[in-house]
């Protein structure tokens, strides 16, 4: 089955992407940079990322 979903975490530039499996490859789903919030699908995980890089 594979990976179903993967993140990058860039403490550097507070970025946070979440990429999605799909039968044409992986799909960027969410995204956000320095504030915002993204969201997993695979975990129904809503992440703020004022949390992650406070």
């Amino acid at each position: 089955m594979g990976v179903k979903e993967y993140w990058i975490v860039d403490p550097k530039r507070k970025s946070f992407e979440i990429y999605a499996n799909s039968e044409q490859g992986f799909k960027l789903i969410s995204h956000a940079k320095t504030e915002g919030k993204v969201r997993s699908e695979l975990l129904e995980l809503e992440i703020n990322l004022r949390e992650v890089f406070s």
